[in-house]
């Protein structure tokens, strides 16, 4: 080995002109988030981390700095790396943000977020997509998961007219999005090949906001399904067969061949089997109350498969509220199709329970009415009319308050000495503009046997004198009703005088 000159070991040796490796900043935006939609106005915070190994937070330049707007601001990071800045300035539209930063070698670090930010008023609404993806490959027959978001600042978005279309196929959607201008739906059956879909959105001015995504639909030999019954959407009872409808076909595989597929994520598999020679498979089926996704599957020789689906909601009629009174048939309407007549009402002197309680002008009731005194078989006993010879004479007050109340008593009319009784009922207050009957009964063995009737209007009276020292006739039963009845009847009281002499 040759050996090294004294002079050149000795300039090794003293060489200390090292050089310095440099790192780059390296960014990290914690606010605002990638597709968050902003009003006109609103204050949109920033939020960035800057970390580098050589540089303190003052000497690295920040910068954030929108497509539309340019530089928007920017403060140095303090001591942890954070960098916060606020601004309410920002243009209506899609913004692309981007936050970045650089050291003091020139190395730079940068992030990027979309924001939407809505449109001035009269202006066209603002729509953002976001999902499918620029350039991507979906299966044409779908579901292609549709994602967007569209903002007014004149009205509400769920307001907005949508429509997607299709540069091959048209209109292929049509519909609106929910309180936040969110539009999540899916797309089936679009021709394959390249194509570009449009969410555009018209507001009551006529002002139309647009946005476009280029998508490749491609057809992989997987079969064909479209639903025809129910419909996106669709509401159905939960009382009754559903029927479900589709259509099948596959280019290589026999329709017949094909196997289909019926379910719900709810009640489960509700059919297996194979369609008819057309492709169309159909059944019906009740569904339990709920939202259900409902999917039909189709299988070919290949294995391949191809699905569609809908979403319903199946509900009970009786929770329907038919009249809008604020009251379905579940919740105690007695007539749903009348908002006059609901557990919210104030009962009415008429002919109808208001408040749907299954009574009728509960209110104006007699004192006698809650024990029951409304048929034969249930009179309001009386007791003991007359226990001594001298005779008795016993008075009430009773009300027929609705047009099928009858008012019914039970008696005992034993002297205990003798049988000679004198028996006289009067009725008094009948009004004049209804019509009334009233009876006079009495026990023979087990039956009762009407002795006296008397119909009309003001005072009515019955009687019945039985023969001296005949035995038996003890027992006597009244009965007073309205055979024609009119409103004015809910509060009027009648005086009813049993008179034993």
């Amino acid at each position: 080995m040759r050996a090294l000159p004294l002079l050149a070991l000795l300039v090794a040796c003293n060489d200390t002109n090292l050089a310095v490796y440099n790192t780059p900043p390296a960014v990290t935006i914690i606010a605002p988030e990638s597709d968050t939609v902003f009003s006109p106005g609103d204050l949109v915070q920033f939020h960035g981390v800057v970390q580098d190994s050589q540089d303190e937070g003052d000497q690295i330049l920040v910068s954030w700095i929108s497509d539309i707007d340019g530089v928007v601001g920017g403060e140095a990071p303090d001591g942890s790396g954070d960098t916060f800045f606020s601004t309410a300035n920002l243009s209506p539209g899609i913004h692309a943000i981007t936050f970045k930063a650089v050291d003091s070698n020139g190395e730079s670090d940068a992030e990027t977020v979309s924001i939407v930010v809505g449109g001035a008023p009269g202006q066209s609404p603002v729509v953002t997509i976001i999902n499918p993806d620029e350039g991507e490959s979906l299966y044409h027959d779908g579901p292609i998961a549709f994602l967007a978001n569209v903002l007014d600042a004149d009205q509400p978005a769920e307001t907005l007219g949508l429509s997607v279309l299709s540069d091959e196929d048209g209109t292929v959607w049509t519909g609106y999005a929910d309180q936040d201008g969110d539009v999540e739906i899916e797309l089936y059956g679009l021709t394959p090949g390249p194509q570009t879909l449009t969410l555009r959105a018209t507001d009551d001015g006529g002002n139309i906001g647009q946005a476009s995504v280029d998508i490749d639909a491609f057809d992989d030999g997987r079969p064909r399904v479209t639903i025809d019954n129910p419909l996106p959407g669709d509401t159905v009872f939960n009382d009754i067969n559903v029927p479900l409808e589709g259509t099948v076909s596959d280019d290589l595989t026999e329709v017949e061949q094909l196997r289909v597929v019926w379910e719900s994520d709810v009640d489960g598999l509700l059919f297996d089997g194979a369609p008819d020679s057309t492709g169309f498979t159909a059944t019906s089926f009740p569904l339990t109350s709920g939202i259900h996704t409902i999917t039909l599957t189709a299988t070919d020789a290949e294995d391949k498969v191809g699905t569609r689906s809908v979403i319903v909601e199946a509900i009970n009629p009786l929770d329907i509220d038919d009249d809008g009174d604020g009251y379905t048939e579940n919740e105690g309407d007695c007539d749903d199709l009348d908002p006059n007549f609901n557990p919210g009402e104030i009962e009415l002197c008429d002919e109808f329970d208001n408040n749907c309680d299954g009574q009728i002008n509960e209110p104006w009731k007699d004192a006698y009415e809650d024990d029951g005194n409304e048929t034969l078989t249930n009179p309001y006993d009386l007791g003991e009319l007359d226990d001594d010879t001298s005779g008795e004479t016993k008075n009430i007050n009773i009300n027929l308050h609705h047009p099928g109340d009858e008012d019914w008593f039970r008696w005992d009319a034993d002297d205990e000495i003798w049988d000679n009784v004198n028996m006289q009922v009067t009725v008094n207050g009948l009004l004049v503009d209804s019509a009334y009957v009233v009876e006079l009964y009495r026990r023979e063995g087990s039956s009762w046997v009407l002795e006296s009737s008397q119909g009309g209007t003001g005072t009515l009276r019955v009687q019945f004198n039985s023969d001296t020292f005949d035995t038996g006739d003890d027992d006597y039963l009244l009965s007073v009703r309205a055979t024609e009845w009119t409103d004015t009847n809910c509060d009027a009281s009648h005086l009813v005088t049993i008179r034993d002499q």
